[in-house]
């Protein structure tokens, strides 16, 4: 859900295709990593920072993740990404503060 303080939000593909051959990003534990990424952004003070998107058109990567507005992708993110991916929402939350004349990011 996207949080009322600011736009900055982590998308995160939960597409689930029908045909069990055919790769998702729900099928590679998108789902999983969710919840872990929400429970931790809450845990560091960013609630409601991560937002369900149904596809990237990028499914044979997945699972995918994107800092949005108009920020960078992530691909093939298991759970030994997932620093990486909340480090890079970090700056971008900070960036986002800055440039609003926001201390808290």
């Amino acid at each position: 859900m996207k949080d009322s303080k600011g736009s900055v939000r982590l998308l995160v593909c939960v597409k689930e295709r029908i045909s069990p051959t055919s790769p998702s990003c729900a099928a590679r534990g998108s789902g999983e990593l969710l919840a872990r990424l929400d429970a931790e952004l809450t845990r560091r003070g960013h609630p409601g920072r991560v937002e369900i998107i149904n596809c990237f058109g990028q499914c044979n990567r997945g699972p995918n993740m994107r800092i949005a507005p108009g920020g960078r992708f992530f691909y093939g993110v298991g759970p030994d990404r997932l620093d990486e991916v909340i480090t890079a929402l970090e700056e971008a939350l900070a960036v986002e503060s800055v440039s609003q004349g926001r201390s808290d990011p």
